[in-house]
C-alpha cells in the first residue's frame, strides 16, 4: 500500500510541475502583462476629482 502511495504522489507532483513549467513558458500569460510597463500604464486611466467649495477647507 505504500508503494502504491508514494506512486501515486510522484505522479502528482509531476504532474504539477510539469503543469506549471508549460505555463511559465509561454509568452502570454499573467506575468508578460503585469510586467509590461507600457502595458500597465496604456490601462491606467486616472480619475476624475471634483472638488466642491463647500467641502474641506477654503
Amino acid at each position: 500500500m505504500k508503494r502504491h502511495t508514494a506512486l501515486f504522489i510522484t505522479t502528482v507532483v509531476l504532474a504539477v510541475v510539469s503543469a506549471a513549467s508549460s505555463l511559465a513558458r509561454e509568452d502570454t500569460g499573467c506575468i508578460t502583462c503585469h510586467s509590461d510597463e507600457q502595458k500597465i500604464k496604456s490601462l491606467y486611466i486616472p480619475p476624475k476629482i471634483e472638488f466642491k467649495k463647500e467641502e474641506g477647507e477654503g
